[in-house]
C-alpha cells in the first residue's frame, strides 16, 4: 500500500490522557515490557550508526499493538522487528541524514553568528568609551539563541519521525513512504505530537536524575503513549474476527480534556493544532 492511500485523522488529543491509557494497558504488562524496551535499547546502541536501532524500535511497537489487541507481549515479539529490517534501516538512514544536516547548518549558523558578536564585543571593548559588559552579554546572549536553535530543531526532527515505525509495522510500508507519511500526519498534528513530546521529555529527564534507574521503568510508557497517540491517528483496520477490534471506535470523552477526535481527514484540511493552543 502506498503512504498516500493511507488516511489520517486530526482534532486534539489531550497528553495526559493519551500517557494515562498507556499506563493503564500496561499495568498487566508492566516487567515484561521493561525487560522487552531494555533489551531492545540495548540491541540497538550495539552497531552504528543506528543500523539495529530501527528493527528495535519496531519490535517494540509490535509489543504494543499486541497489547492493543488483548494479546500478550513476547520476546520473540520482538525480534519480529527484523522482519523489517531494510524498510526500518532506510527510515534511520533518513533520520540520521537529516539530523546531521540540521546539525551542521546549526553550526555554521553558530560560526557565522559567533564571529560577528566577537567581532562587535572586541570592538565594544576595546574602543574608548565602548562598554565591554554589554558586549559579552549579547556574546552570552548569542550563545543561548544558538542552544535554544540546537533543542528547537532536534524537537522539530523529532515530532517529524515520530509514527515512522509503527506505519512501518502496520502497513509494512517501505522506509521512505514511512517517513513522508509519517512527516506529513504529525505536521497536520503537530501540537498533540508536540505536547506528547513535551511531557515525555519532562517524565523521562526526571527519571534520569534518579542514576538513569528509573527511566527504564517508565520508558515502556513513554513508548506506550506514543503508540496510543498514532493509533488515535491511524485507526486500525476492523477486522470480521473477535481480534483487533480494541480500537474499533474512538473512546468517548469523558470530560478529560478532548480526548475524542473529529474524524477529519488531515489531507483535506488545515491542522486542528494552530486552532487550539491549550497545553493538556
Amino acid at each position: 500500500m502506498s503512504g498516500s492511500q493511507i488516511e489520517f485523522r486530526t482534532g486534539r488529543v489531550s497528553s495526559r490522557e493519551v500517557f494515562s491509557e498507556a499506563r493503564t494497558l500496561m499495568s498487566g504488562h508492566f516487567w515484561i515490557m521493561v525487560g522487552i524496551c531494555f533489551l531492545g535499547i540495548l540491541i540497538g546502541g550495539v552497531a552504528p550508526m543506528g543500523v539495529l536501532m530501527g528493527p528495535m524500535m519496531c519490535g517494540i511497537f509490535m509489543c504494543w499493538f499486541a497489547i492493543m489487541r488483548n494479546e500478550k507481549p513476547t520476546f520473540s515479539l520482538l525480534f519480529e522487528g527484523f522482519d523489517v529490517f531494510m524498510e526500518s534501516l532506510v527510515a534511520m538512514l533518513i533520520q540520521l541524514g537529516i539530523s546531521m544536516l540540521t546539525m551542521i547548518l546549526s553550526f555554521v549558523v553558530m560560526a557565522v553568528g559567533g564571529a560577528a558578536l566577537v567581532a562587535v564585543a572586541g570592538a565594544g571593548g576595546g574602543q574608548p568609551g565602548g562598554n565591554a559588559g554589554a558586549a559579552m552579554g549579547l556574546l552570552t546572549i548569542g550563545i543561548f539563541l544558538f542552544y535554544g536553535l540546537i533543542i528547537g530543531v532536534s524537537i522539530l526532527v523529532g515530532t517529524l519521525f515520530a509514527f515512522t515505525w509503527p506505519l512501518i509495522v502496520d502497513y509494512r510500508l517501505s522506509g521512505l513512504e514511512a517517513v513522508k507519511l509519517s512527516a506529513r500526519a504529525a505536521w497536520a498534528n503537530l501540537g498533540n505530537v508536540f505536547r506528547l513530546m513535551i511531557l515525555n521529555a519532562v517524565v523521562a529527564g526526571v527519571a534520569a536524575v534518579f542514576c538513569y534507574l528509573p527511566l527504564f521503568l517508565v520508558l515502556p510508557i513513554v513508548f506506550g503513549s506514543q503508540a496510543v497517540l498514532y493509533r488515535r491517528i491511524f485507526p486500525a483496520v476492523v477486522s470480521p474476527g473477535p481480534v483487533g477490534e480494541y480500537w474499533e471506535e474512538p473512546q468517548p470523552d469523558l470530560g478529560g480534556g478532548g480526548y475524542q477526535l473529529d474524524g477529519g481527514v488531515a489531507d483535506q484540511g488545515s491542522a486542528d493544532w494552530a486552532k487550539d493552543d491549550n497545553w493538556e
